[in-house]
């Protein structure tokens, strides 16, 4: 069996930790394969100020914080006072439920909201765990 080449081996942990492998052929020039991160696919016009807030820890916990919930394209966002923060939630029943009673009155925003934050591409995320409607 061939010798394989270090491609082979850096592929399996290239795509582990989110990187594109692109293999260009050699030819007579002695290019060899080249790693390519992967693009960011949100255009650059959905930078938000949110990205400017320092991120949360992966796996803190959101206890009965007041939100104000609306919904943005097709996800569930909710804002926080104290400290002022916005995130979106993750797909899940509890988001769901918002976002129904959001599409039947839009003014029943508030909600108490338990959740556990998430990180993915340098952004935090709701993961929700428990809602409970706020009383004005």
């Amino acid at each position: 069996m061939p010798p394989r080449s270090l491609a082979h081996w850096m592929r399996p942990a290239a795509i582990l930790a989110g990187i594109t492998l692109c293999s260009f052929p050699t030819f007579n020039t002695g290019m060899r394969p080249s790693l390519i991160l992967a693009a960011d696919p949100r255009p650059a016009s959905q930078s938000t100020a949110a990205e400017d807030t320092p991120l949360l820890r992966e796996g803190s916990l959101v206890v009965k914080r007041k939100a104000l919930c609306s919904i943005v394209g097709e996800r569930l966002q909710l804002r926080f006072e104290d400290p002022e923060r916005t995130l979106l939630a993750l797909e899940n029943l509890a988001a769901q439920r918002i976002m129904q009673f959001l599409l039947q009155d839009d003014s029943d925003n508030r909600w108490l909201v338990d959740g556990t934050i998430t990180v993915y591409r340098d952004r935090n995320f709701l993961l929700l765990n428990h809602i409970t409607r706020d009383s004005h």
